[in-house]
């Protein structure tokens, strides 16, 4: 997996929103092998102030993306998340 990621905030409906993505998922052509999306919506139950994550739902949150992504197997790649709207999408 890529170490090189970037964060970034802007606005959906005029909401605050947080995009974290992966730089390079296909530098060196490498990944090419992956055809297929896969997208995970998960509604948060306890967003802060803004919509967003707040810091302990995070923690779980994060946990089950790993769990997820670690059941998948090599045929998947992970390459980014959005929250939003008190929701959160990968």
């Amino acid at each position: 997996m890529s170490e090189n990621w970037n964060t970034y905030l802007s606005y959906i409906d005029n909401q605050p929103a947080s995009f974290l993505r992966v730089l390079e998922p296909w530098k060196n052509g490498e990944n090419e092998r992956f055809v297929y999306l896969y997208r995970l919506r998960v509604t948060l139950n306890e967003p802060n102030e803004d919509g967003l994550t707040c810091e302990q739902e995070a923690a779980v949150l994060y946990d089950l993306e790993d769990s997820i992504h670690d059941s998948l197997g090599s045929h998947f790649m992970f390459v980014g998340r959005m929250e939003a709207l008190w929701r959160v999408l990968q």
